[in-house]
């Protein structure tokens, strides 16, 4: 308990601190729009877009960061479970586990993004081992995507800002104004009776002087009168002939700044889809020149870091290559640096065991790893990469466990091509030399002098994988081919004395615009277990088929052929992999009926095996099901049925599940289960649920289920199962 309650203590209270320093003390500049705000505790500062330049913006945003150093946000989870038989993969009474679970993203003057990942279990399985983890891994995809916003952001500015466009739009402005002012002075309502006035005033002015005894000629008058309606007449013709004239300018400078924009836009679409395609600093550099975009001050550490593919201290999973060390879980250091020179370095303890595959009673200690990586190019594109290994490893189940020596020295060494046209179509190529499974030293046994013996193949591995995409047939194909030496080691493959070839080869097709899709895969002995008996034949063949139909508004059917594997433990100490075939389709179809959401599946299920290839008693059977499913507001109800029918023991299920949701931070289930054996007897099972949102302490969920499984007896055996979870998001 004092282990238990001391690791629950530790992460909480990392947690604790991490969340604390995410409140920078003196606050911080954020953008809001095109404006600034500065947050503190009490207090914000707001300053409009007009009231600073883009520079000056900058600056304030730049000092924010600086001032806050740390940002965090992540999750703290606690969970306790009990299992009153487990069987798969080892035999257990009354499982209790507990497990605490911390995953952190941390980020450092914002602009060093890390990731966290804390994780302690305890049970009282003697198989399960109890563990404290902490990694601690550089998020690289996080980093170059910021490095890729303010970049965007740095075109989408430019964009604003092109000299063509603002002089077409001034003088289109500018050309507008004057049309509406034209057309402003034509639609005047006071025109005509600007002409009546002055006729009216003509006229007066001569009426006025013939009763002062003045000679006026009325011929004089006429005169007048007509050439001012035909003055004002020529000005309203100029003006709107002007108009005319106006107009075709405006619709011409319209054309002109419209084609100016879609051409401008299309290259900004482009160095969009530049940035969004790249995969490293690098590049981004090179496309940020190309635009004319000065290159952003950078601190020494994020010169170093922008060229870091990977590191991590503590336990992560290595994936250098096919023959070297692929899928192995490291607990030391593992760093990637792609400059120019691409170079690694992994050295650490090696433990196959992280996923429970084996239990404390099997060889796993003394396991140790140094691995070296030196290549030209970019791993994400062209490179060759040459790698140098050695260490120490378990021979599991290979030599007998009375054996003197249970480990045995690997040295080797890899030469590594990669090409990758894009994320569809990438070839790698690889070949490798190592010592063989010998015991004892290299000085003794005098392997190290096969390394460079080419003409030897026993100690030799090559691996080819390629895949493509045809876009006009929208074809998706890829493939596989690895064979090694009687002799050959490495930490990804567990072939002791013999000469083992390896292949697959899948295909994946769509028709009728995606509506169908068809996927056909053969492959030959490519499991990859290092503690298990292979009990099936390397020159099997596995035929995987799945097709699958998808039409709108219409049920969705799947149809699938498909080998199988199966682990279980024999002896306590050793762990069986079997393989067998499935054979399944499916129907789902959802659907609405008024305000009910409905969802509606059938399932048709069928593995088969060999008796005597196999510690199970369900080695083959067919099973049946259909499942309707209801939300219709706050409840959600679930009904299925299913029937099993196996060699040994036939039976039917009915199960019915309902969930009420009062309010968004309460969730609450129930249901119950009504099993019936062929033969009459009848077996109840139920479920509880409960999940509470308790404000900032997170969130509590509450579990009980009790089901069956069938037994060598040709009946059902109870199964009570009960889960504690609380966990906070921050």
């Amino acid at each position: 308990m004092s282990y238990r309650l001391l690791t629950g203590i530790l992460l909480l209270c990392l947690s604790t601190v991490f969340v604390r320093a995410q409140h920078p003390v003196r606050g911080e500049w954020v953008k809001q729009g095109d404006s600034l705000v500065l947050r503190t505790y009490s207090k914000q500062k707001f300053i409009a877009a007009g009231q600073l330049t883009d520079a000056e913006k900058e600056r304030l945003l730049q000092s924010g960061a600086s001032k806050s150093f740390l940002k965090v946000k992540g999750n703290l989870r606690y969970e306790f479970l009990y299992r009153s038989y487990a069987d798969t993969p080892f035999a257990l009474n009354h499982l209790r586990q507990h497990t605490v679970q911390s995953n952190l993203e941390v980020t450092v003057k914002d602009r060093y993004p890390f990731r966290i990942n804390l994780a302690a279990r305890v049970s009282n399985s003697p198989y399960f081992r109890n563990f404290l983890d902490m990694n601690l891994l550089f998020d690289r995809q996080q980093f170059n995507r910021r490095y890729k916003e303010w970049l965007l952001d740095k075109v989408n500015k430019q964009f604003t800002d092109i000299p063509d466009i603002k002089s077409l739009e001034t003088a289109l402005q500018a050309e507008k104004d004057r049309l509406e002012q034209l057309r402003n002075r034509l639609a005047q309502p006071d025109i005509k009776a600007r002409i009546v006035a002055e006729r009216e005033r003509q006229f007066q002015d001569w009426v006025s002087k013939r009763q002062k005894g003045v000679s006026v000629d009325s011929l004089s008058l006429l005169s007048k009168t007509d050439s001012l309606r035909l003055s004002f007449a020529d000005t309203v013709k100029t003006k709107r002939e002007e108009l005319t004239e106006l107009q075709g300018r405006v619709k011409k400078l319209e054309q002109q700044l419209d084609s100016t924009r879609r051409k401008w836009a299309g290259h900004i679409a482009g160095v969009r889809k530049k940035i969004m395609a790249a995969t490293n600093p690098q590049e981004l550099k090179r496309i940020a020149a190309e635009e004319g975009i000065s290159e952003r001050q950078k601190e020494k550490a994020e010169k170093i870091l922008s060229n870091i593919r990977s590191i991590g201290i503590g336990r992560s999973l290595l994936n250098y290559s096919e023959l070297t060390a692929m899928n192995v879980s490291l607990t030391g250091l593992n760093v990637e640096y792609g400059s120019r020179i691409y170079t690694a370095l992994a050295v650490g303890k090696v433990d196959y065991g992280f996923r429970d595959f084996m239990g404390r009673n099997l060889l796993q200690k003394s396991q140790q790893l140094l691995m070296g990586r030196v290549g030209l190019g970019d791993p994400d594109r062209l490179a060759v990469i040459v790698s140098g290994f050695t260490g120490r490893k378990s021979v599991y189940g290979s030599i007998p466990n009375d054996s003197v020596k249970n480990h045995v020295n690997i040295l080797g060494y890899s030469v590594e091509g990669i090409w990758k046209k894009d994320g569809h179509t990438q070839v790698v190529a690889e070949i490798a030399k190592s010592t063989g499974p010998s015991t004892g030293s290299f000085k003794q046994n005098k392997e190290v002098q096969r390394l460079f013996r080419f003409s030897d193949e026993r100690n030799m591995a090559v691996s080819l994988k390629a895949q493509t995409y045809i876009p006009v047939s929208r074809t998706r194909l890829s493939g596989y081919f690895r064979k090694s030496g009687e002799h050959f080691q490495s930490f990804s493959l567990f072939t002791y004395n013999t000469d083992q070839l390896a292949w697959s080869a899948r295909a994946d097709q769509s028709f009728w615009k995606d509506q169908l899709g068809l996927m056909l895969q053969l492959r030959r002995n490519d499991f990859t277990n290092p503690f298990t008996e292979k009990t099936f034949k390397t020159s099997t063949v596995f035929t995987s088929m799945q097709l699958q139909l998808r039409i709108k508004k219409w049920p969705t059917l799947t149809a699938g052929y498909y080998p199988g594997t199966q682990l279980y433990m024999i002896d306590k100490e050793r762990i069986r992999e079997n393989a067998y075939y499935i054979l399944n389709g499916s129907v789902v179809y959802a659907w609405q009926a008024g305000k009910l959401r409905m969802l509606s599946s059938a399932i048709y299920n069928r593995y088969e095996s060999k008796a005597t290839d196999t510690g199970f008693i369900a080695y083959a059977g067919i099973n049946y099901m259909a499942v309707q499913s209801i939300q219709a507001g706050k409840f959600n109800w679930q009904l299925s049925y299913s029937y099993t029918d196996q060699p040994e023991l036939k039976y039917s299920t009915l199960e019915y599940n309902m969930e009420w949701v009062p309010f968004k931070a309460l969730r609450l289930g129930a249901g119950c289960k009504y099993n019936r054996l062929a033969t009459g007897q009848v077996y109840w099972g139920e479920r509880a649920a409960i999940s509470a949102g308790i404000g900032k302490l997170g969130t509590l969920q509450l579990q009980y289920d009790k089901s069956y499984l069938p037994t060598i007896r040709r009946d059902l055996f109870a199964i009570e199962t009960g889960r504690i979870t609380w966990f906070k998001n921050f």
